[in-house]
């Protein structure tokens, strides 16, 4: 199939721990969403699709948010370092994973997981040869932040949470 292009940004390129965070992404054809972040420590989290993003189909053209649209009300945590996010957009349905999303909200690869490390690398070798095939077209994209500072939050971890207003760094993307 035809190649196509998606996009995806944040505010900034540096965050104090405890700031809001919200990525912005848009794609030029209805696609089929995978949002996955790699911590500071090398964990892998998939945010889209999740128990709390189910649905990850996006439309064309359209700009949409992390906070607004998928919900994921997002604070930058500890370790400090860089922290990276990929954005894969497949034209087709593609699962990177196996989850059971009623016993994990958020499908999440500890960086000593070497079991499920190299079931997402076998699933990337399968995407890589479907495209090679032509069977499949997909696109990606990634962002990398700096987290710096320290945390001098009240309550800790929880601080975290509840201690931050809760806002958007990037203009809003219009609420669904």
């Amino acid at each position: 199939g035809e190649s196509f292009t998606a996009v995806m940004e944040t505010e900034k390129t540096e965050y104090d721990l405890g700031s809001p965070l919200e990525i912005r992404l848009q794609s030029e054809q209805a696609c089929y969403l995978t949002l996955m972040d790699i911590s500071t420590n090398g964990d892998i989290a998939f945010l889209v699709p999740s128990g709390i993003v189910p649905d990850n189909k996006i439309e064309p053209e359209r700009t949409y948010s992390t906070l607004n649209d998928f919900k994921l009300d997002m604070k930058v945590a500890k370790p400090g370092g860089y922290e990276k996010v990929n954005l894969f957009c497949t034209a087709e349905p593609f699962a990177f994973f196996d989850a059971d999303f009623q016993k994990e909200a958020v499908y999440t690869i500890p960086s000593q997981d070497e079991t499920r490390l190299s079931a997402l690398l076998k699933r990337l070798d399968e995407l890589e040869k479907q495209e090679w095939a032509g069977k499949l077209t997909w696109t990606g994209s990634s962002v990398s932040f700096l987290i710096k500072g320290r945390a001098n939050i009240p309550g800790g971890a929880k601080g975290l949470l509840k201690g931050l207003p809760k806002r958007g760094m990037l203009p809003g993307a219009p609420s669904t």
